[in-house]
């Protein structure tokens, strides 16, 4: 009798060990990916083909329903993601048509510029991605550094972007390359600046100044 209690006292411990192993693996697991804590899923990045040009009222309608640029979007984030594809829409506020005509129209002189976006709120992984890097890797000088500061000044936000996302990083790494390799004027840098915005109808419509200088 002693014997068959403890045969199966034995196999109940042995299933009881199993299933805490089961439920241990399962708690890895999440937490190997993430999915154990919670917090806000970003939206994938587009990669459909975009219809209409730059400023045009088709891919106005196009954009103003994307998602896949995301307020406070880390640069992390877009470091990760597929470098073919793209961040499309605005990040903060709604696209206003007028406004975005206008900066499509003000990018045109600069369309032989490979760094420049021509479309801010239709923008390349790979493109956003070679920005990023240079905030990094484009070293400035004291002078250089003093420029920066000055163009930021003009800009509307007073800033690369009006939060520290991952277009702050993006377009400071744009702001370093213009100063540093093209030396631009903090007027011109300010100019573009302002341009590339894509935070959406935030601000009404101050950001088409040209420079001053």
């Amino acid at each position: 009798m002693c014997s068959r209690v403890a045969n199966i006292a034995k196999r109940v411990g042995i299933a009881l060990g199993l299933a805490a192993f089961g439920v241990a693996a399962v708690v890895v697991v999440l937490l190997a990916s993430g999915s154990g804590h919670p917090r806000e899923s970003l939206p994938p990045a587009s990669d459909g083909v975009v219809p209409g040009a730059a400023g045009s009222p088709e891919r106005f309608t196009y954009l103003a329903a994307k998602r896949s640029n995301q307020c406070g979007m880390p640069a992390a984030a877009v470091l990760r993601m597929p470098s073919a594809a793209r961040l499309q829409g605005a990040c903060c506020g709604p696209m206003n048509s007028a406004e975005y005509r206008a900066q499509a129209i003000g990018l045109r002189a600069f369309r032989r510029m490979p760094e420049i976006p021509p479309d801010p709120y239709d923008m390349s992984v790979g493109l956003s991605k070679r920005l990023l890097r240079w905030e990094r890797s484009i070293k400035l000088s004291r002078a250089d550094a003093a420029t920066y500061r000055r163009a930021m000044k003009m800009t509307h936000d007073h800033a690369p972007c009006c939060c520290p996302c991952w277009r702050w990083h993006a377009f400071r790494g744009l702001a370093n390359d213009l100063i540093a390799r093209r030396r631009w004027s903090a007027a011109r840098v300010a100019h573009v600046i302002d341009l590339v915005e894509g935070c959406g109808n935030t601000r009404g419509g101050t950001m088409m100044r040209r420079p001053r200088a």
